[in-house]
């Protein structure tokens, strides 16, 4: 949300030199086009959470109709509308779609690059060529890891396809397109982005604790799309799925789109450190479309009409599972059910932010943050400060071993207990809590400016720099 309120703020004078190298600016590791495709919602509806969730809808409509068009193409329609039904019900697509993240878009731009390199052959049929280098470029400024999920497949579809030296010319120019719409902003952001990818695969390593060796990975990717991504009634019905397709069809094509579509990206995310459920999400239409095509490949007419009357009900079983919490004994309350009341609290963040502008006004300050709990953190403080054009610089501490002498540049410090952060991340900042009491901030300058109680029981203490008199 911070990133699109910051893009939205610079589009009225994007002709300006100056705040084209801003936008270029805005971040250097999370790609734009995600968060600019939000920006026609925002004039549309205003900016807040419930607005930009509707983007989601545009990216709703590319998924169904680029899994139809990849579908239609391999297999048949009627299967192509079961795997959008199964796909739709998979619990983190259910989640995902309700949620403002890049991950959702992730997944419908990625299968829309898969369905062009199909249509395209490779890139070598003229004029949807041209489209398919506008959607890659597209894509690979949604998210940079999306190329592991389609270039497999684009360079065997375009050997597969190329028969003359003059095929290369219509390839080429895909390229090329892809290339002018995204270079800009990967040579703007290339070695931040290199900086923090290795910043955040030694934080997974060192403090988040993700394992790191293969095999292991292997496993643990292969448990949370049984368990999380897909839920393990849907991953029942994908084994039928695929055990059909493996018996009854076995195309050699379509197997081998599956196979380039999912299984180095697989190999590669279970090679890297950093590891969430998320990442792997463009894999889900792999599994509806191998689920529906091998269950519709049945030659049996009256088994094929079971299996399918079977996975339907099936289906209304999530759905009700997901959204209502019904039947009891079936009911889950993983992070990406949404079969729980709504949580609605306040973090008093607004109310903190309030309290220092008061007493502060609009100095330019810089304010040291301790917590890193799921909804009381910095990125909800960030956000706030660019909402409210705060002119405060926020910033985490904790995420390494803190001296008491590196908090003495911040004019505010704030901190929490207990629970000061999400276990993973709670190491340093909890060592650094029980070190601290309130003599020990007055000892290096800092004073009790006010505490606020939060929804999880615990405290938030805020603390200023007393400034030295000239007397």
């Amino acid at each position: 949300m911070l990133l699109s309120l910051r893009y939205f703020r610079l589009m009225p004078n994007m002709w300006l030199l100056h705040d084209v190298r801003n936008f270029l600016s805005v971040s250097h590791y999370y790609p734009p086009f995600f968060h600019l495709s939000s920006i026609p919602v925002i004039f549309l509806l205003g900016f807040s959470e419930s607005s930009l969730i509707l983007t989601n809808v545009f990216y709703s409509i590319i998924l169904i109709v680029s899994l139809l068009g990849i579908v239609r193409y391999l297999f048949n329609e009627q299967t192509g509308l079961w795997s959008i039904l199964l796909l739709l019900l998979y619990p983190m697509i259910y989640a995902m779609l309700r949620e403002y993240l890049i991950d959702f878009a992730l997944v419908a731009m990625v299968a829309a690059t898969q369905y062009l390199i199909l249509k395209s052959e490779g890139g070598i049929k003229k004029r949807w060529n041209l489209l398919l280098g506008v959607v890659v470029g597209f894509t690979l400024l949604t998210k940079s890891v999306s190329v592991i999920f389609f270039i497999p497949l684009w360079i065997f579809t375009a050997i597969k396809n190329f028969n003359k030296s003059r095929d290369f010319i219509p390839i080429f120019i895909s390229i090329l397109i892809s290339a002018v719409i995204a270079g800009p902003w990967y040579l703007a952001s290339f070695k931040d982005m290199i900086f923090l990818n290795d910043y955040w695969q030694k934080f997974a390593i060192n403090v988040e604790g993700d394992i790191n060796t293969f095999i292991p990975s292997v496993f643990w990717y292969i448990g949370v799309i049984k368990d999380t991504m897909i839920s393990p009634i849907l991953s029942f019905v994908l084994l039928i799925g695929t055990a059909c397709f493996f018996l009854f069809d076995r195309r050699k094509e379509v197997l081998v789109f599956l196979m380039t579509c999912s299984v180095p990206a697989f190999l590669l995310l279970s090679l890297t450190p950093n590891k969430d459920a998320r990442y792997i999400m463009p894999c889900l239409p792999i599994f509806a479309m191998l689920t529906m095509g091998g269950i519709c490949a049945i030659p049996k007419k009256v088994i094929r009409r079971v299996a399918l009357v079977f996975i339907t009900i099936v289906a209304c079983v999530q759905f009700v599972n997901l959204s209502f919490g019904v039947p009891p004994f079936l009911v889950k309350r993983e992070n990406f059910f949404y079969n729980h009341s709504p949580l609605q609290y306040d973090w008093k963040i607004k109310e903190i932010l309030g309290f220092i502008s008061k007493r502060f006004g609009r100095e330019n300050i810089a304010i040291g943050f301790l917590p890193d709990s799921k909804y009381f953190n910095l990125s909800a403080f960030i956000f706030y400060t660019n909402l409210f054009n705060l002119p405060y610089s926020v910033e985490y501490v904790g995420n390494s071993n803190v001296e008491i002498t590196q908090i003495d540049k911040y004019d505010v410090f704030i901190t929490k207990s207990p629970n000061v952060a999400v276990p993973h991340k709670s190491f340093y900042r909890n060592k650094f809590n029980k070190e601290m009491d309130v003599s020990m901030y007055n000892d290096i300058g800092f004073k009790a400016l006010e505490k606020f109680e939060l929804p999880d029981n615990t405290i938030a203490f805020v603390y200023y720099k007393v400034k030295e008199s000239n007397d």
